[in-house]
């Protein structure tokens, strides 16, 4: 992806080189046209939430917010609440970081 390049024409170039393509610091707008222009899935890796703090580069979550996600057992608060919530443990797994080894692997055509 080039940076200021206008309605991504054709296909992403980070595709035919086997580069990921990481849209935490793209707005909403940008970000929509990367994945429709991508033939790999894009990435997220560090974003801030919308509703917690409005900014332009922050995405919109449909799940709620909740501050308890700040401590550092984050990952079994979350693991705890889907399963609550009645989500299978393979979801469980995948919201918790298989699905990213997944995609990455697609992205960069490992086995």
């Amino acid at each position: 992806m080039v940076h200021g390049s206008p309605g991504f024409p054709g296909k992403l170039r980070a595709n035919d080189r086997g580069i990921a393509v990481d849209l935490s610091h793209r707005g909403q707008r940008t970000s929509a046209k990367a994945i429709e222009a991508s033939s790999k899935p894009a990435l997220l890796t560090h974003v801030g939430c919308y509703a917690v703090h409005p900014h332009p580069r922050n995405k919109e979550d449909r799940a709620p917010y909740s501050p308890d996600l700040d401590r550092t057992d984050r990952l079994e608060i979350i693991a705890t609440g889907l399963s609550k919530l009645g989500y299978s443990s393979d979801v469980i797994e995948k919201v918790l970081g298989k699905n990213f080894y997944r995609v990455l692997g697609e992205v960069l055509g490992a086995e």
